[in-house]
């Protein structure tokens, strides 16, 4: 896979994450913190969130 094919599926995944959590969950933002562990995760990287109550951590 190359560079260029990379980073068209990684838009084409942040792109269906948009359109889930309009559709979905009714929401056009994520709240500080949740897009980087979205994106770690979209990325097949192995993750771990700590999060304090109330910051999303259901829908990450």
């Amino acid at each position: 896979m190359t560079d260029t094919d990379t980073t068209r599926d990684m838009s084409a995944r942040l792109n269906a994450m948009r359109r889930t959590l309009r559709e979905v969950f009714g929401i056009s933002r994520l709240r500080p913190g949740q897009r980087e562990i979205v994106r770690s995760v979209l990325e097949q990287r192995d993750t771990l969130a700590v999060m304090p109550t109330g910051a999303g951590k259901s829908l990450c």
